[in-house]
Formats: structure tokens, C-alpha cells, sequence
């Protein structure tokens, strides 16, 4: 990740990533903290923020470490905390993996298999419950990881939060196979509610991301906001990630991707329905994994289509591939594989969207096939706003401020296209469009009360706002 890297993202209109800070990159050995990975991931945090790009910092595992062909936490805390499983790794299923002269599995051999199987092994689910009840000290070792990330991190502006672990498992499901259905109020409660006491003990301010379990394909188990409860919600978002299990691939039957529409809702659905009973925000952190072929492309707009109708805020897996060997599909789900961009993937991705509203989203949408963008809101009543947006001690400028974002390249440039095109009704507000100068945004100032509802900002008139692109020889006017 670079800086040219960063720029290409922004002009996109990415404006959030999720970067993986492994535990095993930060104490490789026991009690020894590898002060330089962390120099380096300072370093892409600060080359992102460059280009107003936040970042997540996530303690991203897929089964747990290298010991299991996975990664995330060190060798040495896999080896103590499978020391309680009766079979060697990669047992009790039957998929036979030669070692190499450093004791791990094979990369080869690994990679012969699906990853998702290696979590059914008595190694990996008993190392998950050591990590999640404390046993050799792992939990202690995890929390220092994780005090000692966040002292390095927590005054840099553009990063946005911490993401406690990803996809957790739900411990020895072998000792007790009831903890496939309840592990997230019997294990993962508990263990989040010790890390995030020790994450607000060194900052008690940004958003702390929490996960339901590996396999969240029905409501989460947790009764309420595991993270800190009713007092941190507004500071604490439930991660989730949304797959097809139907979807993926050139070769998927063309039926198995249309029931993937109906699982897709299912899923947003649920998802907005358990935030909404927990309390706090949420972010699909993972979504995607798909190819450039026609069917998948189509699968991505579905899934951003229910995204703006949702109003949830994404990111998409993966922008590069960098060697990993723990993804469901192959290279091609990124958006460079073979080190060459899949520009159909990213035009999908680049759509426009509302980066900030300033006051309440109503509806959201995109219309893909002809670039069409509407935003209706209401907007917040603002003290101190003047009748031309003059306002006096109490006026918030950038309160005022609705901005979306736009990828000129793509959806707003071309042979007969000239820029872009802002019609607003402001509806009994006063308010201007402006035009960013690197031509990212276009940005909606409102003022004045809208000329109804009550003190309170109650049954205000809605802001209309229809972007689409602006055509050679019949728009009169370009707004960017």
C-alpha cells in the first residue's frame, strides 16, 4: 500500500479501509514486540489519511495462525493453546497435511483444501477456547497486544477504530457441540466485555468493532451491545460480513446466482433487525469475494443496491491479494489479480454514494445503468443559520454540510458527457452546491429553519438532491 495506492482508492470514492494488524506480526515472540511492523503499518495509516481515507484496525484471523494453514495470532500462542486437544491438527477430519522443516503444515497442501474445513479441528476449536477463558495466560497476552496497539494508534485522526478479532469461532465446540448455537452469549460476551474494558482503558473514544460468530447466518446471539452495553453505543458498531454461499465463480449455475438475491436480503435484513434490537451502529466490514465476470458483477450491484436501500455503510474484500491464502475463491476476487486491475469491478464499486448528511437520510439510491443518484434527507435545524447561511456564534458551518462523493472517471466523463449535473429542491431551506476542487465531491450547504415543523426540528421538509451526468449539446449547464 502506497501512495499511489491511496490516491487511487480516493479517486473511487473509497473512503474507509479495514487493515489487518496481526497479533503475530506484533509479538512473533513471546513477550517481544515487533516495534518495527508497527512502524510500517503507522506508515500506511498515515499514507491513507493522506488521501482522507480512515482506517479500521482489524485482528484479522482466519484459523487463528500458520500452525493451522491460517494466520492472526503467533505460532507460539497456537502451540499453547492446542496443547489441550487430544488429535494433532488437522484431525478429526481426514485431510492428510506433510510439514515442513519448521513444523507447519505444508503452503501447498494448505492450500489443497478448502480453509472454512481446517475450524472443524480439535486443535483449532481448543485453542479458541484457551484464547477466550484465559488458559496459559493467551487472553492476558491478547489484551497487552491489543493496549499496546491502540497507545500507538488512538491520536491519529484518520483511524476510525479497532476491530477486536475476526470471524471468531465458537471455542471447543467438541467438549460442549451446544456452543455452535450459543457461543456468542456463553464465550464471546464474556471475552469482549474483558477486551474492550482493556481497549477503553487507553482510549475511550473511537468506535470499537465487535463480531458475531464465524458462521452469523441467523440473528446473533447476543442480547445487548456485548462492548460496553447501552453507555458505549454510540462509540461501538457491530462488524458483520455478508456472503453468498451460492455465489462465486465463472462457473456458477445461472439459478444458484439468482437465489443468491434472496439470500442477500435475508442477511441485510437480519442484520439491520440485530443492531437495531442490540443498540449501537454496524458496518458490513466484508462483502464481496467475487469475480469480474458478468454474473458476479451483476451479484455486486445487487448487494450495493441493498446497501443504499439499507443506508449500511461497506467494504469490500479485497482491493489486493498480497499472498493470502485464506480467501474463498481465488486471486481474481481482488481488484488487481495478476497485477492488473479489473476495471469492470471497480466501475461497479465507484458508484455514487452520500459521504456525509447533514441530518436525516431518507432514501438513497443509485441507478447503475444510467448514473442516476438521488438523496433525500432532512435536514438538521441549525441555530444561528442567517437567511444566506451568515450565521452568528451558535451557526455550525460544516453541520450545514451534505457531501457525496463521485467518480468523475467513470460514471461522470466520456465522449458525450461533459461533468456532472446537481438539481436540489431545498424546499423552504435556503442552500448552494458546490463543487470540491480535486472533483471528488460535490458538497449541499443548507440554512434557515425550511420553513415548517416545529422548534425541535420536527416535520421539516425534506432536501431532494438528483445528480446525473451532464450531456454535450443538451444540458445547458454543468454543476462540476
Amino acid at each position: 500500500m502506497n501512495a499511489q495506492d491511496a490516491k487511487q482508492l480516493a479517486d473511487w470514492g473509497f473512503n474507509v479501509i479495514r487493515l489487518g494488524v496481526l497479533w503475530a506480526g506484533v509479538e512473533p515472540v513471546q513477550g517481544e514486540y515487533n516495534y518495527t511492523y508497527l512502524s510500517e503499518i503507522g506508515t500506511i495509516i498515515d499514507t491513507l489519511a493522506a488521501e482522507n481515507i480512515y482506517t479500521i484496525i482489524d485482528m484479522h484471523q482466519d484459523v487463528l495462525a500458520r500452525n493451522f494453514c491460517g494466520n492472526g495470532i503467533p505460532g507460539w500462542a497456537a502451540e499453547l493453546g492446542s496443547s489441550e486437544a487430544k488429535l494433532p491438527f488437522p484431525m478429526p477430519a481426514n485431510m492428510p497435511l506433510k510439514k515442513n522443516i519448521d513444523g507447519n503444515p505444508d503452503l501447498e497442501a494448505c492450500l489443497s483444501h478448502d480453509f472454512i474445513k481446517y475450524y472443524f479441528s480439535g486443535a483449532v476449536s481448543k485453542t479458541f477456547q484457551a484464547l477466550y477463558e484465559n488458559h496459559f495466560g493467551l487472553l492476558d497476552s491478547f489484551v497487552d497486544f491489543w493496549k499496546l496497539t491502540i497507545s500507538l494508534f488512538k491520536d491519529r485522526e484518520y483511524v476510525l477504530g479497532y476491530e477486536i478479532i475476526n470471524e471468531p469461532w465458537a471455542g471447543d465446540i467438541y467438549s460442549d457441540p451446544r456452543r455452535i448455537f450459543n457461543a456468542e452469549s456463553s464465550l464471546l460476551e464474556p471475552f469482549y466485555s474483558v477486551v474492550h474494558a482493556a481497549m477503553r482503558s487507553v482510549d475511550d473514544e473511537k468506535i470499537v468493532f465487535y463480531e458475531p460468530l464465524t458462521y452469523d447466518v441467523w440473528p446473533v446471539g447476543f442480547d445487548e451491545n456485548p462492548v460496553g452495553g447501552e453507555e458505549y453505543a454510540a462509540r461501538s458498531a457491530m462488524s458483520y460480513h455478508i456472503y453468498c454461499p451460492l455465489a462465486g465463480g465463472n462457473t456458477t449455475p445461472l439459478v444458484l446466482k439468482l437465489a443468491c438475491q434472496g439470500v442477500d436480503w435475508d442477511f441485510f435484513h437480519q442484520r439491520v433487525q440485530d443492531i437495531k434490537r442490540i443498540g449501537g451502529g454496524g458496518m458490513m466490514t466484508e462483502w464481496g469475494s467475487l469475480s469480474n465476470s458478468d454474473l458476479d458483477l451483476a451479484e455486486l450491484n445487487h448487494i450495493l443496491r441493498l446497501a443504499d436501500d439499507y443506508l449500511v455503510s461497506h467494504i469490500y474484500w479485497q482491493y489486493k491479494d498480497y499472498h493470502d491464502i485464506t480467501s474463498t475463491g481465488d486471486a481474481g476476487i481482488s481488484l488487481y489479480p495478476n497485477g492488473v486491475i479489473q476495471d469492470d469491478k471497480v466501475k461497479v464499486l465507484a458508484r455514487t454514494y452520500a459521504e456525509a448528511v447533514a441530518g436525516e437520510t431518507l432514501v438513497m439510491k443509485y441507478r447503475e445503468d444510467k448514473n442516476h443518484f438521488t438523496l433525500n434527507y432532512v435536514p438538521n435545524a441549525l441555530p444561528g443559520a442567517g437567511a444566506a447561511g451568515e450565521g452568528g456564534d451558535d451557526y455550525d458551518d460544516d453541520a450545514a454540510k451534505t457531501v457525496v462523493r463521485v467518480d468523475r472517471s467513470h460514471h461522470y466523463g466520456g465522449r458525450w458527457i461533459d461533468g456532472i449535473k446537481v438539481d436540489v429542491s431545498w424546499n423552504g431551506w435556503g442552500g448552494d452546491v458546490t463543487c470540491s476542487d480535486d472533483g471528488r465531491r460535490v458538497v449541499l450547504k443548507h440554512w434557515g429553519d425550511g420553513g415548517g415543523g416545529d422548534d425541535d426540528g420536527n416535520d421539516k421538509p425534506e432536501v431532494n438532491v438528483h445528480i446525473t451526468p451532464c450531456r454535450r449539446f443538451r444540458d445547458s449547464k454543468c454543476t462540476c
